[in-house]
């Protein structure tokens, strides 16, 4: 299990350091190279998204609605790798690559299609919330995306300084 919570850490603290996205208190590592502060801050968000099961009314649809919000974060993820797919091949059609897909702009078109039609599924209540108000679920999923997806990594862009982007491995100081 701490392999997989560490993978996404190390991915983002690779990430923060090259791009400067992550501030330096965050980008430092233990003795052993593990990004511990990283994990703390995962914990702490899980912790606080747990504590919502306490006023969400019944397990099942606390389940449904967080189901709901990571398949929309994940599938906006998606529909900016099928822009940025495109946008590379085209801005860069000679670079070369491991592998290149014959009708790159079909499949994009066709997974953005896809994933915005998901996206818009998603924003339907399941049977099980029974006479609930399908606008009020409309809003509370709108405001997970907002508030998990779209609002960290914007700020995180943002908020960014140039003195962040590690200028090489030393900037991986110990805790």
């Amino acid at each position: 299990m701490i392999s997989w919570l560490d993978g996404p850490s190390e991915g983002l603290l690779l990430i923060g350091r090259q791009q400067g996205f992550l501030p330096p208190y965050f980008q430092k590592v233990n003795r052993r190279g593990i990004e511990v502060r990283i994990i703390a801050a995962q914990g702490v968000v899980i912790t606080l998204i747990a504590v919502l099961y306490a006023f969400i009314p019944g397990v099942s649809h606390a389940y449904w609605v967080f189901t709901a919000l990571a398949t929309q974060v994940y599938l906006i993820m998606y529909v900016l790798m099928f822009i940025a797919a495109v946008k590379l091949r085209r801005s860069q059609p000679d670079r070369p690559r491991g592998y290149r897909a014959p009708a790159l702009g079909l499949l994009c078109l066709l997974g953005t299609v896809s994933s915005v039609a998901a996206l818009a599924i998603r924003f339907i209540p399941s049977s099980q919330f029974g006479r609930s108000n399908p606008l009020t679920y409309a809003v509370l999923i709108l405001a997970g995306i907002l508030a998990i997806g779209i609002a960290p990594p914007l700020l995180m862009d943002r908020l960014r300084k140039p003195g962040w982007k590690a200028a090489d491995d030393r900037s991986a100081s110990q805790l």
